[in-house]
């Protein structure tokens, strides 16, 4: 932290599901590790598929990072393990997601993470990530 603090560079960390880690998995276990640290150059994000396999609301994640949260994944997930699926794929309900992400006033970037399985054609499954969800919106 000190030296992200030092040449001005911010740290934003990344909880994993509790197939991927046992460190910090929860919004409870994220907000004390950002508030242990206390930096203005800490901050953390929401890979959705990470509340949604645990049965926290997605909203109420991020409503409870408050400031601290500076970034999100959106994908998809079929609910119980940690493999992430192009939006539209899965069972996660993205539309309602989306709109009330949008309704939440949250004003900081997001990315589609497309991983593993999609990687060798990843132009095809970004487009259809995209297209996937404006259809939602």
């Amino acid at each position: 932290i000190a030296y992200a603090e030092k040449v001005g560079i911010k740290i934003v960390y990344e909880p994993l599901t509790i197939y991927e880690s046992n460190v910090t998995t929860t919004s409870n276990q994220l907000l004390e590790l950002c508030n242990h640290f206390n930096s203005p150059y800490f901050f953390a994000m929401n890979d959705i598929v990470v509340p949604y396999i645990q049965g926290e609301n997605i909203i109420a994640f991020n409503k409870k990072l408050g400031s601290k949260l500076v970034h999100m994944h959106i994908v998809d997930s079929d609910g119980q393990s940690e493999d992430h699926y192009c939006p539209g794929y899965g069972n996660l309900p993205l539309k309602n997601f989306m709109q009330e992400l949008m309704r939440s006033g949250y004003d900081k970037t997001v990315t589609i993470e497309l991983v593993t399985k999609y990687l060798n054609e990843p132009s095809i499954y970004a487009k259809l990530a995209i297209d996937n969800l404006k259809e939602g919106l």
